[in-house]
């Protein structure tokens, strides 16, 4: 699993943030530093030039910026319409193709721990949308139980965002770390969601991820807890034999997992930022599933071939509905025609992919 922070970088602005302190106490043989956050990001990024940190440094610094966003959907692809609650960006999981390594500039994981601007623009966000669902997410920029047991973010926002009817968070991970989720005020309102591929993608590209199966285990886990569970086969990735090595990622979710569980399922192909095919290049040079053809999609990204996209959502959805007719799969960033292709519908028989997913978890 992902290695420990061996420095901890505080910017100064944060002293009298009670949350800061409860982190670092957890961490009492990490030393510790505080500093200006604008001349240590300078500072790193100059070094990071000449050559990779031999670090790992947390860095706790204010979020500048809203803590609530829009997902970075684009045109002509459909978009689920959630919304990020951008708690921290980076992550120290090492997957190969991760786009974070061409969105991100900065070799550190960050926290953005100013807590109280984070729950007063929340409750401010739900209070004003309480007349519609909002479902949230905090797995966009960095994986969102991956330092769960040094922030408790989960045993923060759960039970706000529990206490209210219309809202839905969803946290996804790769991890296995459930134990801060284990007696939560929850009340059906948390997706707890788990990335996954085949074991040949997993054991090849998600360096310090957790096995499958132990991903499973943990999902059965938390299932048990009552939360419902989702899953994302994202990216899908083209090798040989990817055809067996789905089917059996597909039986193995069933294994561990009632269907009635399972709140939704998506299907996303690889796809990426021109820019990232040298960076994987150059940091994995054993890697080649970089070097099939691609096209550049509406969104600039390189994406496969629509007819091969459309093979791969086909394969696993057919493998997805052997085990579960009812629970509910969509694509992610994927255009009306490839949806139409794979289901035989779009998502605006239903009133739109937001609405789709709505009703999933609401049983509708």
């Amino acid at each position: 699993m992902s290695p420990k922070p061996t420095k901890i970088f505080i910017a100064q602005a944060l002293a009298d943030e009670p949350w800061v302190h409860k982190i670092i106490n957890r961490l009492p043989e990490v030393p510790v530093s505080w500093g200006d956050e604008h001349e240590f990001r300078t500072e790193t990024l100059k070094k990071a030039q000449l050559a990779p940190p031999p670090e790992h440094v947390l860095v706790l610094q204010k979020q500048q910026g809203p803590f609530i966003r829009p997902c970075p959907g684009t045109q002509n692809y459909l978009c689920c319409g959630y919304r990020i609650i951008d708690f921290a960006a980076n992550c120290t999981l090492g997957c190969h193709y991760c786009i974070l390594q061409a969105y991100i500039n900065f070799p550190h994981l960050v926290i953005y721990a100013n807590l109280g601007e984070l729950l007063a623009q929340l409750q401010a966000y739900l209070n004003l949308n309480a007349n519609r669902v909002v479902r949230l997410g905090t797995g966009e920029f960095t994986d969102s139980l991956l330092w769960d047991k040094l922030t408790d973010i989960s045993g923060i926002l759960i039970p706000l965002v529990s206490q209210h009817k219309n809202a839905i968070l969803e946290l996804k991970t790769k991890t296995t770390h459930i134990d801060q989720l284990t007696a939560l005020p929850h009340n059906g309102r948390v997706v707890i969601a788990w990335s996954v591929n085949s074991k040949e993608c997993i054991k090849r590209y998600e360096e310090h991820t957790a096995p499958l199966t132990d991903r499973l285990q943990a999902a059965a886990v938390v299932s048990g807890w009552g939360y419902r569970i989702a899953f994302h086969f994202d990216p899908i990735i083209y090798y040989p034999g990817w055809e067996a090595g789905y089917r059996e990622a597909v039986r193995l979710i069933f294994e561990y997992i009632e269907p009635e569980a399972v709140a939704w399922i998506s299907l996303g192909a690889l796809r990426f930022m021109p820019k990232l095919k040298a960076i994987i290049a150059d940091k994995y040079p054993q890697d080649n599933f970089i070097y099939e053809e691609f096209i550049t999609g509406a969104d600039k990204k390189m994406r496969y071939f629509k007819p091969l996209r459309i093979k791969l959502y086909k394969l696993i959805y057919q493998a997805i509905r052997e085990f579960a007719p009812e629970v509910c799969v969509y694509l992610c960033m994927e255009s009306p025609e490839v949806w139409q292709a794979v289901f035989g519908y779009t998502p605006a028989k239903y009133g739109g992919l937001s609405k789709m997913l709505d009703g999933a978890l609401n049983g509708s």
